[in-house]
């Protein structure tokens, strides 16, 4: 370096070694550096969520149904549920992240890590009945109910909805994943844990309860209270249990697959296993969760674990 002396050289290589020092240390995550010329080539850093207006602007009926519902009951059925997805980022020789995972979203027992969440779908039980009203007039010549018919007609199911209430929400666990992450994780599951109700094999013994004295009794009561008419004129004709159109049915098997089998974002012609999904009928649910508890107190028994 013609012109310079031995103190300026030796200025400039230790400048050029304490930036790559920091460049190093800055790689592995250890201290922050703020780059004030980053803006310029990322584009700013991301909205943390949406911004913008949502203005509701009233609705307008469009058609009308071709089956009309009038809800008869409600119930409850139970899904066993036990799943992860882990979130990772990409790491380098020098970020210093050599971790296989960086967070989990998760389902699963909350007292129990190892053991599936009971999740509890609320059900609707409907008919698609009419009611048939004859009427006389009386001598000042107002018409007067005189026999009430109610046709209950076909029974089904027709919703299953999971809530998100206390029980619920505390069997999904988010550890160390984005947010938005986890808000895909849990309307996957909860989109599968639905579809898993409602393509459940048509819960006959359930159905039969709207069939029953004890049902026609109560509906015979509720519809004279909802008329002011005396229960004596009114009659119920059972329904029968009924079935999903073919439509509908394709639809739930198209819909359990997609849960089942996922597509690989990065390779459509790729699919990997995404949830199981198996239904057990009564006889096999007791039996399934006998063998959970089972398990249980054997677990308990070799640790010598007692209440006190």
């Amino acid at each position: 370096m013609v012109g310079w002396g031995t103190d300026k050289v030796k200025t400039v290589l230790l400048i050029v070694a304490a930036v790559v020092a920091v460049a190093v240390i800055a790689g592995t995550g250890l201290i922050k550096v703020n780059n004030p010329l980053a803006d310029l080539f990322d584009g700013g850093k991301s909205d943390p969520s949406a911004k913008g207006e949502v203005i509701y602007e009233g609705q307008t009926a469009k058609s009308a149904s071709e089956r009309f519902m009038i809800e008869v009951g409600r119930g409850e059925a139970i899904v066993s549920v036990k799943a992860k997805q882990n979130w990772d980022t990409p790491g380098g020789p020098l970020s210093g992240d050599v971790q296989s995972t960086n967070g989990t979203s998760s389902v699963r027992d909350p007292e129990n890590p190892d053991t599936p969440a009971k999740l509890a779908l609320d059900v609707r039980y409907c008919s698609t009945g009419f009611v048939e009203v004859e009427t006389e007039k009386n001598a000042a010549g107002e018409s007067k109910p005189t026999k009430v018919t109610v046709n209950v007609d076909e029974l089904v199911v027709c919703d299953v909805v999971l809530p998100m209430n206390e029980r619920n929400a505390g069997a999904f666990h988010q550890d160390d994943t984005p947010d938005q992450f986890n808000r895909q994780f849990v309307g996957f599951v909860a989109g599968a844990v639905e579809t898993a109700g409602k393509a459940a094999p048509c819960p006959t013994d359930q159905l039969a309860e709207f069939q029953t004295d004890k049902f026609d009794a109560h509906l015979r009561k509720a519809m004279a209270k909802s008329m002011g008419v005396p229960e004596s004129i009114i009659e119920v004709k059972r329904g029968r249990i009924g079935q999903s159109p073919p439509d509908v049915k394709e639809k739930l098997r198209s819909d359990l697959d997609s849960y089942a089998n996922k597509v690989d974002p990065d390779d459509p012609s790729k699919t990997f296993q995404g949830l199981d999904m198996t239904y057990l009928n009564s006889r096999d649910a007791t039996a399934f969760w006998n063998k959970e508890i089972d398990k249980w107190v054997r677990v308990i028994k070799a640790a010598d674990v007692k209440a006190e």
